[in-house]
């Protein structure tokens, strides 16, 4: 089934993870007792504020659809440039080529991320801001509820929830039609990545045989 793609579920951590809701306005975090009274756009503007941190994040994701489909790993990001790295693959983009390594078949496949339906960022941004957001408690986290004011392809519902204390990210929810794909995240740290992290360096993989897409 074409939606459960690697390449989507790339697509969905990503996008969905950036959440680009406009720039934090920076103050205090509330007291227990203002919590409360916070908008589901300031958590989740939070949140934003730590997944733009300027040195990169890394989380360990794990992601399942239907009770059949399981797909977990880690993913860096910095900026426009990502690194996932699971058992079988290890995904670079700097931003302006994407590498795709299978380690099972010792290939790496070269593509043009603006051209790649899992790395339009951009794509995300009309998703969030044709979202109606409603915020809910949910024990140790917030409960955000995205619901698109119109119609918006296969996407219907989505949910985020993000710890009370941290403001990380702990679990995301995704309905496409009758369908969810859940991604739970653990795991979620600030780093300093240098930039030339996200380039495949040709030197470690000299036997893998490049297949160039762009």
């Amino acid at each position: 089934m074409k939606i459960f793609s690697r390449a989507r579920i790339h697509y969905f951590i990503l996008c969905v993870l950036m959440l680009p809701l406009g720039l934090l306005l920076v103050n205090p975090l509330p007291s227990s007792a203002q919590q409360s009274q916070l908008s589901a756009r300031t958590v989740v503007n939070r949140t934003r504020a730590y997944m733009s941190h300027a040195g990169g994040v890394r989380l360990h994701f794990h992601c399942k659809a239907l009770g059949l489909y399981n797909y977990s790993g880690d993913m860096l990001i910095k900026d426009n440039k990502s690194m996932l790295i699971s058992e079988r693959h290890t995904v670079w983009n700097n931003g302006q080529v994407a590498w795709a390594l299978d380690k099972a078949k010792n290939t790496v496949t070269i593509s043009n991320p603006k051209n790649e339906q899992n790395n339009r960022i951009a794509d995300q941004l009309a998703i969030v801001d044709n979202c109606d957001l409603t915020i809910a408690s949910a024990g140790n986290n917030w409960r955000i509820t995205l619901k698109p004011r119109t119609r918006m392809g296969f996407f219907n519902r989505g949910e985020v929830l993000i710890d009370k204390k941290t403001y990380y990210p702990t679990q995301l929810r995704l309905r496409y039609l009758t369908i969810w794909i859940t991604v739970n995240i653990s795991n979620f740290s600030l780093q300093e990545y240098p930039d030339a992290l996200f380039t495949f360096d040709r030197k470690k993989y000299p036997t893998a045989k490049i297949i160039d897409k762009r």
